[in-house]
């Protein structure tokens, strides 16, 4: 009850991304699979996404992501990628940099109520 009661309200929000497409657990038939998302800048004035990457063996190594539409100063942007998969199990993993270097971490500061937890988005998903 002492944490609830010092939390104090948010004012600016943590970088962030998520895979959509596909969804945890979810079972993709080998050769081309379609990756998708969305990020999100951090809340600093201007901040724009810049970079989205996607990693296919769990944060070991990174690709740029397409970005969809014009970046704009506090949206949201969509991202995708067309990966080549084979059979077996995958983590895919997401993070984001925007306009002012900020990048997403790989553990996001753990808080009681788990609001603007920004940690790398990490998605199982096997390939038959």
């Amino acid at each position: 009850k002492a944490e609830v009661a010092k939390a104090e309200p948010i004012y600016d929000f943590a970088i962030n991304s998520a895979i959509c497409t596909p969804a945890p657990g979810a079972v993709a038939k080998t050769g081309r699979t379609k990756i998708a998302g969305y990020a999100l800048p951090s809340g600093e004035r201007g901040a724009t996404i810049d970079k989205v990457e996607l990693s296919l063996d769990g944060g070991k190594s990174w690709r740029t992501t397409m970005l969809a539409d014009r970046a704009s100063a506090g949206s949201w942007r969509l991202w995708s990628a067309e990966v080549e998969l084979p059979a077996g199990k995958h983590e895919l993993v997401v993070r984001a940099t925007d306009s002012l270097g900020n990048t997403q971490p790989e553990r996001g500061e753990w808080n009681l109520k788990g609001y603007q937890f920004n940690g790398w988005h990490r998605v199982p998903v096997e390939v038959a």
